[in-house]
């Protein structure tokens, strides 16, 4: 008779069983004996041990790959169990066996992290497609934690790179609201990151640009048309003390899930521009002061 079994989640049916670790937690010898024979025909090298404490020792010393974990007649202690070996071993996948275990032993340990259950009579072949899938499931885990693990690292070198520049880096939603604020943009306009974040970029730039701000804003929303997108303007920003200064802008823009989102680059050229327009001072000025003092 096979065994009332419970699948929780499940994946490829052809995952190649081979020198995996198990851990099987049973007070019974005969299981023990019996079970793990099964295991290591299968390719497994099994672990047994007779106690939840014990099982939490061994996931602490060893490297587990999945668990087969007796829950029948200690259903008090297996929150206290599943709760250490999860602490020990985040994504360790765990097979209840259930054996003649209530319901609510069960469905507390399912909503601790178990994967799947089996109970009595135990069905051999259907402990073994259970592993299978918990190693599946473990599987892609570890492949999406992996995946976070290197988008954090990206993310992290990103953040030290837009840090370090001393040009001010800005986002913005699809609204035009300042997302993220780099140290330059502090120097430039004297905000603090949470003084500005979630405010209108308007904040940054005179009232006579408003108006054209937000219909440049309209005209991308829908029709995905800018004019400035891409290239590098000139035109003032303001600071929060008030003053204005020339700056020049290098605009991008990318989708999101929420829309359009919006990146700038600004730096001061009130230098460039008094140099611009006073030429005989550079020239009086020593060789390599010009190159020296015009970013860009």
């Amino acid at each position: 008779m096979r065994s009332n079994v419970t699948r929780i989640m499940t994946n490829s049916d052809d995952l190649r069983l081979g020198p995996i670790s198990i851990l099987l937690v049973h007070p019974n010898p005969l299981i023990q004996e019996r079970f793990g024979q099964v295991l290591r025909e299968e390719g497994f090298r099994v672990r047994v041990v007779g106690s939840g404490g014990d099982a939490i020792a061994i996931v602490r010393r060893h490297k587990i790959d999945a668990a087969l974990l007796d829950i029948n007649g200690s259903s008090d202690r297996i929150p206290t169990i599943l709760t250490a070996m999860q602490m020990e071993a985040p994504h360790l996948p765990v097979v209840l066996l259930a054996g003649n275990a209530n319901k609510d032993t069960i469905a507390t340990a399912l909503d601790l992290g178990a994967l799947a259950f089996a109970s009595e009579p135990y069905d051999l072949e259907v402990l073994k497609a259970l592993l299978r899938r918990a190693l599946a499931v473990k599987a892609g885990e570890t492949v999406i934690a992996r995946k976070e693990q290197r988008l954090r690292e990206r993310d992290e070198r990103l953040r030290f790179l837009v840090e370090s520049t001393p040009d001010a880096i800005v986002t913005a939603d699809h609204r035009g609201h300042i997302i993220t604020w780099n140290q330059g943009a502090h120097r430039l306009f004297l905000y603090t990151e949470p003084e500005v974040q979630g405010r209108p970029l308007t904040v940054l730039m005179p009232v006579r640009y408003h108006a054209a701000h937000q219909q440049g804003l309209e005209r991308f929303r829908f029709t995905a048309v800018s004019l400035i997108a891409g290239a590098t303007v000139e035109f003032h920003g303001l600071r929060k003390d008030g003053s204005e200064f020339p700056l020049e802008l290098s605009l991008s823009s990318w989708k999101t899930a929420d829309g359009i989102a919006y990146g700038g680059i600004m730096r001061d050229i009130s230098r460039r521009r008094h140099m611009r327009e006073r030429p005989e001072e550079v020239e009086r000025k020593p060789h390599g002061t010009v190159q020296d003092t015009c970013p860009g």
